[in-house]
């Protein structure tokens, strides 16, 4: 837990995790909100961070819009003027302030940014990027890169006309063994070395759900199941919501290559169904 807090004692809070990215601003509004040469900020989400106390004290201020929304917004405390994280900013991350934490936040400054709009006083000596405007803008439009890594294919759902004729190729051809059997959802839990392959019946309840026979045009392959880590639902769903992408629901527990585990669903560009799973619980 990082706590934190302004400088007269009187709004406290504390934040489970932040996250990056840790920028240091130099445009003129936050020199300005800041009495500094630059702004230090990092982020956290809105559901791990909780005000302690002095919640009441908050003051908050919105300057006119320049460019394009959102408009310049901070919050401070009301007795002593330190800005705090503001939870009425409608946002999922919550801009906080690196000068008002009490703990290290574990995160390190990663670049300079709006450094055309550097105080002519200051010179910057450290070695991190400075990103202009442009640069900056550039950087933000690129694909950002996923909350997690694909460890590998947990397990792959075929649509089968026999589940007896699948479960016999299987097994006899290729060695694999059967770990679990479904028969209400007409499905069956095939192992395949350190992943899994399953089976559903396309008259079964799960089978039904993707049309057709594949044998006349229907789909052969019910879902692809990658398991990935770290699993963070909060933080994947964050990441999806850049691509214009949502999950078939919230996370739910579900049988893989480690056993039940927890796992969102969402659609490819062509409607193929991918799941990512987390570890075995």
């Amino acid at each position: 837990m990082i706590r934190g807090g302004c400088l007269c004692g009187a709004v406290r809070f504390e934040v489970v995790r932040l996250i990056g990215p840790f920028e240091l601003c130099h445009c003129s509004r936050c020199r300005k909100a800041s009495g500094s040469a630059f702004l230090p900020w990092l982020s956290a989400h809105r559901e791990d961070f909780k005000f302690l106390q002095g919640e009441e004290l908050l003051r908050r201020y919105e300057a006119p819009l320049r460019d394009t929304p959102p408009p310049y917004r901070t919050c401070f405390c009301g007795r002593c003027g330190s800005p705090v994280p503001d939870l009425q900013a409608a946002v999922e991350f919550l801009e906080v302030h690196a000068g008002v934490l009490d703990d290290d936040p574990v995160l390190r400054p990663e670049r300079h940014i709006l450094v055309e709009a550097k105080s002519p006083w200051f010179r910057i000596y450290d070695e991190l990027p400075q990103l202009d405007r442009v640069a900056l803008s550039a950087l933000r439009s690129r694909t950002v890169p996923p909350p997690f890594s694909v460890e590998r294919i947990d397990h792959v759902v075929f649509r089968v006309r026999s589940i007896d004729a699948s479960v016999s190729f299987y097994e006899s051809v290729l060695g694999c063994k059967v770990v679990r059997s479904r028969p209400d959802l007409g499905l069956v839990h095939i192992r395949a070395g350190a992943s899994m392959v399953d089976l559903v019946a396309i008259d079964g309840k799960l089978g039904r759900r993707c049309g057709k026979d594949p044998v006349a045009g229907g789909r052969n392959v019910d879902h692809l199941c990658l398991r990935v880590e770290p699993f963070d639902e909060k933080t994947i769903v964050a990441h999806l919501a850049k691509f214009g992408i949502q999950p078939s629901g919230p996370a739910g527990e579900n049988f893989g290559a480690e056993g039940d585990g927890l796992s969102l669903s969402f659609q490819d560009p062509d409607g193929n169904i991918i799941e990512l799973k987390g570890p075995g619980i």
